[in-house]
């Protein structure tokens, strides 16, 4: 009997459908653990990080989808960095950098309530729309029918 029946959520078995492993990986590694060995730890820590930055990537897709027909963006909207704090392994991570102290413009928008109210209300929808939507997605960030 095997004692994780899932992966982020993910049943085993449709991990092999969606063709991110194999059966006879998964029974190995169950043989494997039986007999007293702990790599299945590891194999599953590995899965649901890989599905948690997949679905990060796709809730910062999201975030920049909504955030640039509200705000003015940088030509490079959307980075990815290994920063520990972003690097939970069950729940998507994102850095929003809105401006730089360093730049007077930036300043003015940061301190005005209205650019505050438009910023924060594309936020809030980029997130409830990436939740109330979600789906697994393979590790390009593409969404996978089941």
């Amino acid at each position: 009997m095997v004692r994780y029946s899932t992966v982020a959520g993910i049943p085993l078995p449709d991990l092999v459908k969606m063709k991110w492993t194999t059966q006879e990986r998964l029974d190995a590694i169950v043989e494997r653990t039986r007999k007293g060995g702990g790599e299945i730890v590891d194999i599953l820590m590995d899965l649901a990080l890989r599905e948690t930055r997949a679905q990060s990537g796709a809730a910062a897709a999201r975030l920049v989808t909504e955030m640039s027909g509200a705000v003015k963006m940088h030509r490079i909207p959307q980075r990815a960095a290994g920063f520990r704090v972003l690097t939970a392994p069950d729940v998507p991570s994102l850095l929003i950098e809105l401006g730089f102290l360093s730049s007077k413009s930036d300043i003015a928008l940061l301190t005005s309530a209205e650019w505050q109210w438009v910023a924060a209300e594309a936020i809030a929808r980029a997130v409830s729309r990436h939740f109330s939507t979600r789906a697994p997605v393979n590790r390009s960030g593409a969404s996978i029918s089941p």
